[in-house]
């Protein structure tokens, strides 16, 4: 092959690779802290802030609209969806909303806890069931389960101190179904909606 030839292909190698990086388009609404969590649900996308702010999206992204109530209060660190229902970790309380975000009612509070102010940390949903993960204080971390929907709530940690839970997901297969909790103590794996948990980090 030519010395010229071998020049165009390169030349069309890093023109293809430039325009590879074209293909994002920042879609930033006016934030004030970093974006921590998305729900999806139809074609309305919800973004959760750092600063307890909430942003909503009905074209997949490309604007946005600020939705959050006058005052923000505490950060929204984790999102999730069921169906029509959204879902938020906003500081103590575990949100529902059944109107794109507009409205939340409080579904669980935690400040009652003795320790330290909690975090919900980490959330997952599938029909009727959701699981979220709460950081308590010290590195002590719990995994709760409601499976109607928020109405009641359980303590799903089984004696297991889970340590901060950093990512949740509900993971079916046929007729079975596994929880995966990824929090700074590895992978705990369930496969009997929470009742038992196994750790799952071989390879890891």
């Amino acid at each position: 092959m030519s010395m010229s030839n071998c020049l165009f292909i390169l030349g069309m190698v890093l023109l293809a690779a430039q325009n590879l990086d074209a293909q994002w388009i920042p879609t930033n609404p006016e934030y004030f802290s970093a974006v921590t969590s998305f729900a999806v649900f139809d074609s309305t996308i919800l973004a959760g802030n750092g600063d307890g702010s909430l942003f909503r999206s009905t074209d997949m992204g490309g604007t946005w609209t600020n939705i959050s109530p006058s005052s923000y209060g505490p950060a929204i660190a984790s999102l999730a969806s069921s169906g029509n229902v959204a879902i938020k970790g906003h500081g103590v309380y575990i949100m529902l909303s059944t109107d794109s975000g507009s409205s939340w009612q409080t579904s669980l509070s935690l400040d009652s806890m003795e320790r330290a102010v909690p975090r919900v940390y980490a959330l997952a949903a599938s029909g009727s069931e959701i699981y979220a993960g709460v950081n308590i204080t010290d590195g002590i971390g719990r995994i709760y389960r409601s499976s109607d929907l928020g109405t009641t709530w359980a303590d799903m940690s089984d004696g297991i101190n889970f340590g901060k839970t950093f990512a949740l997901v509900i993971v079916p297969s046929g007729t079975d179904t596994a929880i995966l909790a990824g929090t700074d103590r590895g992978i705990y794996r369930s496969t009997n909606a929470g009742a038992t948990w196994k750790e799952a980090n071989e390879g890891l």
